[in-house]
């Protein structure tokens, strides 16, 4: 199956406009972790209902407002909405301000295998799932290419060698993920040009129904 089959679907795709529903008891236990944790999370704006509701659009903006303590409580809610698995939120949460810190400074990043091993990798529950949310919603630049996306619905699409021009990154592995991501980047990059579409839209298209048409 060839991508640029769809080429006309993913350019409707209005990505700014994928929202995920949270309910705030999944989430009140696991910011107890961390007092600044816990300030971001009680700082999120509710619905009538209590319910927080959370876009990718609403996650650029607080990116861009610099408040990263915040976006990254944001973050890991829209990326999880049930909640995380284990402790690893609260691993995470606990090394907030580091964290926060350390995406101040990764707006562009040259060196990825050191960046990955200095800043990721120390942080217990933190992976290249939930780090790539990150990196994409600020901008960042790695490697030269614009973050995406890449987590593990991603990869099993991949490893399923069902669109021709993704075949090169059917070598990705939950593995070997963090040292194919540079590739991963370029690969998303070259393909949404020749289709003529924004590269996060065809993350989201892969996301959402990259192994639902055969």
């Amino acid at each position: 199956m060839r991508i640029e089959e769809y080429a006309s679907l993913i350019a409707e795709l209005q990505v700014d406009n994928q929202a995920f529903s949270i309910t705030p008891g999944n989430w009140e236990r696991q910011v107890r972790s961390s007092a600044a944790a816990q300030r971001a999370f009680d700082d999120l704006p509710r619905l009538d209902d209590g319910t927080i509701r959370i876009s990718r659009g609403m996650l650029k903006k607080f990116a861009k407002e610099g408040n990263l303590e915040k976006f990254v409580v944001a973050t890991l809610l829209w990326g999880y909405p049930p909640g995380m698995r284990g402790n690893n939120a609260e691993s995470i949460l606990k090394e907030l301000p580091s964290l926060a810190g350390h995406l101040t400074e990764a707006k562009k990043i040259d060196d990825w295998g050191k960046h990955y091993a200095e800043v990721v990798k120390p942080i217990h529950g933190l992976g290249l799932s939930t780090y790539s949310k990150f990196l994409y919603f600020l901008n960042s630049e790695v490697a030269g290419q614009k973050a995406l996306i890449l987590d593990e619905r991603i990869i099993d699409v991949f490893n399923q060698k069902h669109w021709d021009e993704l075949v090169g990154l059917q070598k990705m592995t939950y593995n070997n993920k963090s040292k194919v991501y540079p590739e991963y980047l370029k690969r998303m990059k070259d393909v949404s040009r020749d289709v003529k579409v924004k590269p996060e839209q065809l993350e989201l298209f892969l996301f959402s129904f990259g192994s639902v048409f055969w």
